[in-house]
């Protein structure tokens, strides 16, 4: 599985593929993202097919749609992070 990601560059100061580093300035949620990201979900942003829009989650939290999707990518940037460097971990245990 991680063969895939061989053409990416190593990162030194972590010796893991650059992708892994933290492209986020914390690897945890701000209140802000928090609420953001249970309103979405609670709203169905997250079903198949989606049951809400960036709009309607904007309109409920009195926020721009600018906003819902910065703190939205935002977290999702912070697990895709937090994965794929749990993932780099176990596939490298000695």
């Amino acid at each position: 599985m991680l063969e895939m990601l061989e053409p990416f560059e190593v990162d030194a100061n972590l010796n893991r593929p650059s992708i892994f580093s933290s492209r986020t300035k914390s690897t945890t949620f701000a209140e802000e993202d928090t609420l953001t990201l249970a309103v979405a979900a609670s709203m169905g942003y997250f079903d198949t097919p989606r049951r809400t829009t960036v709009a309607d989650i904007a309109l409920q939290l009195d926020i721009s749609k600018n906003t819902v999707n910065r703190r939205l990518r935002r977290c999702m940037s912070i697990f895709v992070d937090n994965h794929l460097n749990r993932m780099w971990d176990i596939s490298h245990q000695p």
